[in-house]
């Protein structure tokens, strides 16, 4: 689907143009997964790992 979005933004504004909306639309998708994305592991656990961390 991207491809033809960029063929129809490379026929009437060229390739810069074509690949600048591409990169948006790719920081967006990784924007909205980074803030939706819950933490992997309890906060507990990361803590605890962060606190031996700065002791050792």
């Amino acid at each position: 689907m991207s491809h033809i979005v960029a063929a129809l933004i490379v026929d009437s504004a060229g390739f810069d143009a074509a690949f600048l909306f591409l990169c948006g639309i790719a920081l967006i998708a990784f924007l909205l997964y980074w803030i939706a994305m819950p933490e992997t592991g309890p906060a507990k656990l990361i803590s605890t790992l962060t606190t031996s961390m700065q002791d050792a």
